[in-house]
């Protein structure tokens, strides 16, 4: 007997070609409709990554030193801006030419750059000339005089400004032994008084250094890698009775990982017997740039930490005071979660609706039962029953996870890649309850909480009861079953004679109606 393969095909391709282009046309609109709305949702604005943050205090206010840099622009630009910070809001920002080195004194910010020096009173600039100022100025200042520590060649030069004048510089004498340490260049350095002695940091080759004036004996080069270790910044601030330095630690090997980018922020301090470990704080930002700016204002210690798109002040005491953002922040972090909130609420949406109608569809176009007697459950309330267990599992395990995301933490520097992350918990944790709470429920009961209000039931092939091992095999399944929107499983049921999905032929299951329909006089066993 001769098998009539083209009648055959022919039927199969019937059979199939509706299940099929519904789910691929509905696949496409549900793309095109998600992709029109994401359009119109409104994207939090990034402001311009800051950096080279320097700060100072002028009565109650904040003055805040940065550079701009627009990466949009060709060439790339950087703009120095200075920011006025007061009452912790920002009230005025104005563009400033570039400076190496600044202090606050007698009422005044002063700027200095080699062969010269501006004043600022909070109105008016004032420009000087100042051939006795250096390379690589370094600025500080006490309540009476002001100090300048800058570089001739290989030789050092301080000078100081009190009542007016400026004295005359200083040769810093240093011993030829300890000239390689010093920096041959600009690097991260800082000058403070402290005992009426000048106390100058920097940092080279990721180790800090410290060279120590008295205006009366030749200086000595101290490394304090011993109590530091290795650093990747560093600033300084001299107060009443002590020197305090909050520092970077850099990763032990370029090999560290992930977890060397959230090192804290640590700091010692120096009483003028060593140098003593105080409580630091934690790492604010992740990943990404990191910088420090300390300043006093009025007599409290205020540190200042950049992370690019965001500034925080911290009020500095025995214990770090709650932070206070008050530049470039606030509610960002917040303002991007709720963003991701809109965007993963309109994806849920597309697919639920396109879920509907794609069910509505099937159910509409599916072949008849090859036993009209058998209730069979229709696509719709078998849609409508997983999509209530899948609620059941699921919005408890992602309102966990969404109550345990730091909004703060989108920023740094792919909210996306935080979001994926801090998400991927219950990404985890959902699925396997997800098949733990079928495979049971389904091998103990043969309904799960969605299944039985939907009045449908699990069976086996034979109208029997569904066991634990046919169960389970009918949920792993699901894997297979929910590719495309779940488009596999719906174009098996509606392909089907028995409206059976892949993990209902695997498993040699069935899911039919607890209650026959009116006009069924000879059902079989539904139980």
């Amino acid at each position: 007997m001769m098998t009539d393969y083209p009648n055959q095909f022919r039927f199969l391709t019937r059979r199939y070609a509706i299940p099929v282009g519904s789910v691929v046309i509905t696949g496409l609109l549900t793309i095109g409709v998600f992709l029109f709305l994401f359009g119109r949702i409104p994207i939090p604005q990034f402001p311009l990554p800051v950096f080279k943050l320097q700060a100072a205090g002028l009565g109650d206010r904040i003055y805040l030193f940065l550079v701009q840099r627009d990466a949009s622009a060709s060439p790339p630009k950087e703009t120095g801006w200075m920011k006025t910070v007061e009452g912790g809001q920002v009230k005025g920002e104005s563009e400033i030419k570039p400076f190496h080195s600044l202090a606050a004194f007698s009422g005044k910010l002063w700027f200095f750059n080699p062969g010269m020096y501006r004043a600022f009173d909070g109105k008016e600039w004032q420009r000087f000339d100042a051939p006795w100022v250096g390379a690589d100025p370094v600025a500080t200042a006490t309540p009476d005089q002001l100090w300048i520590l800058s570089r001739n060649g290989e030789e050092f030069s301080l000078t100081s400004y009190a009542h007016d004048n400026w004295d005359r510089p200083m040769p810093v004498p240093v011993d030829s032994k300890d000239r390689d340490l010093f920096c041959s260049e600009q690097c991260p350095s800082g000058l403070v008084v402290f005992k009426e002695k000048l106390y100058y940091y920097w940092l080279k080759d990721d180790h800090l250094h410290q060279f120590i004036i008295d205006g009366r004996h030749s200086g000595r080069v101290e490394s304090l890698g011993e109590s530091f270790g290795r650093l990747k910044g560093f600033a300084v601030l001299a107060e009443p009775d002590r020197i305090s330095i909050w520092y970077l630690p850099a990763p032990v090997s370029a090999h560290a990982g992930p977890a060397a980018n959230r090192l804290p922020v640590g700091l010692k301090v120096f009483d003028g017997g060593g140098w003593h470990d105080e409580p630091g704080l934690e790492r604010p930002a992740p990943i990404g740039l990191l910088e420090i700016a300390p300043l006093m204002v009025r007599g409290k210690t205020h540190l200042l930490i950049n992370t690019g798109i965001r500034i925080e002040d911290r009020t500095w005491g025995h214990v770090p005071s709650e932070r206070s953002v008050f530049l470039m922040g606030g509610d960002l972090g917040r303002s991007v979660l709720r963003y991701q909130e809109t965007v993963l609420f309109l994806f849920l949406v597309t697919l639920f609706l396109a879920a509907v109608v794609l069910s509505i569809m099937l159910n509409r176009w599916k072949t008849s039962p090859g036993d009209p007697n058998l209730p069979y459950a229709s696509v719709w309330s078998r849609f409508v029953a997983k999509a209530l267990d899948t609620a059941l599992v699921v919005v408890p395990v992602g309102l966990v996870v969404w109550s345990r995301l730091d909004s703060e933490s989108l920023l740094f520097p792919n909210s996306f890649v935080e979001l994926i992350s801090a998400g991927g918990r219950g990404a985890m944790i959902a699925p396997l309850l997800l098949f733990t709470y079928h495979a049971l429920a389904e091998g103990l009961w043969g309904q799960t909480l969605g299944k039985r209000l939907c009045g449908i039931i699990v069976m086996d092939r034979d109208l029997k009861r569904c066991t634990m091992l046919q169960s389970v095999v009918r949920n792993l399944l699901r894997l297979a079953d929910g590719i495309c929107l779940y488009g596999v499983g719906l174009v098996s049921i509606a392909a089907t004679d028995r409206w059976q999905r892949l993990g209902d032929l695997a498993g040699r299951t069935v899911v039919v109606r607890t209650k026959p329909q009116p006009d069924v006089t000879k059902a079989g066993p539904m139980m």
